[in-house]
């Protein structure tokens, strides 16, 4: 089985290649424990945003065609949130016109796509967990821009997956865990919005999550009716002050920073950006959970491996 990561250096991407194989090995049967070439003859084959411009379509198909890969993982997107509203032409081809290009190649060529989208794609509405089921409802470019792209692979590709993550963190790629890090070596008080509530995802669990998917998946066809779209997050559910009390508290425990800054709680109308943000990020993963075993992030779990991961750089 081929797989081709797109986006392979990203915060997700990074991660994925490591979980296909902890993936293959633990599907394993206990006989050929490690064996994955006899169990699944896994390759795995990753491009970088150097490597492989994804929103050059001629230069995609080249890539895709000369592959032939089993599946797709589309690691790829455009997140930088406030300044999508000043470059929305940009954040459509990447999050909206790309993953359409890519899933007409997909059904050219007869390949799976899995596409990690957004709670953007709500409305950020009320206290109770989206599911799978609930209207979308963006409330800026860039939660518009990935719902576009979520409705053009549904149109050009039945067999796809599109998992729905948030609030995403890890060793890579920046994120809200590394800002409160830099911030905790210059003050003693940090101001952080506490009516925005969602729960925190570390990569490697939704890289798990998508290796867990496409190993189950491997001999699925245009039949099963497994293929769709999941929401996957983690939990419990906190606020952004939240968040950033636990990841102070970590990193105090691990000797990363000696004297934590205090979280001084705002609400949003405090803390203005270009960009709308959901109030309500919450998640329901109770559909992954039941079709593929998949259970949210324990984040309060996976937060100390990723500080331990950025102190182990951070000394070389």
């Amino acid at each position: 089985m081929k797989v081709l990561i797109l986006g392979a250096a990203g915060q997700v991407g990074s991660e994925i290649i490591a979980a296909l194989e902890d993936a293959a090995v633990k599907d394993a049967p206990p006989d050929k424990a490690g064996a994955l070439a006899l169990d699944h003859g896994l390759q795995v084959f990753g491009a970088t945003r150097q490597s492989l411009d994804v929103t050059d379509v001629v230069s995609l198909n080249a890539a895709v065609r000369d592959l032939s890969p089993d599946w797709i993982i589309n690691a790829t997107a455009y997140t930088a949130v406030d300044r999508a509203e000043s470059e929305p032409d940009l954040a459509r081809l990447i999050n909206a016109a790309t993953p359409g290009a890519l899933a007409e190649i997909c059904q050219l060529v007869s390949a799976r796509l899995l596409h990690i989208s957004t709670d953007y794609v709500f409305s950020g509405d009320g206290n109770q967990p989206f599911t799978e089921a609930h209207d979308t409802e963006p409330l800026g470019v860039y939660g518009s821009s990935k719902l576009a792209g979520e409705t053009a692979i549904r149109s050009a590709l039945h067999e796809h997956i599109i998992l729905r993550t948030a609030w995403v963190f890890g060793p890579q790629g920046n994120n809200f865990v590394k800002t409160m890090l830099k911030l905790a070596e210059s003050r003693d008080e940090v101001s952080v919005v506490d009516d925005q509530v969602g729960a925190p995802t570390s990569a490697r669990s939704i890289a798990d999550a998508i290796a867990t998917i496409v190993i189950d998946m491997a001999c699925a066809d245009g039949a099963d009716d497994r293929w769709g779209t999941y929401h996957y997050s983690g939990y419990p559910y906190t606020s952004w002050a939240g968040f950033a009390d636990e990841i102070f508290s970590a990193a105090r425990d691990l000797g990363i920073i000696s004297s934590p800054p205090s979280v001084r709680p705002i609400g949003t109308s405090e803390y203005p950006t270009p960009a709308v943000r959901p109030g309500n990020s919450r998640l329901d993963c109770t559909k992954i959970n039941d079709i593929f075993g998949i259970k949210p992030d324990d984040w309060l779990t996976s937060l100390r491996p990723v500080l331990f991961a950025l102190q182990s750089a951070e000394r070389g």
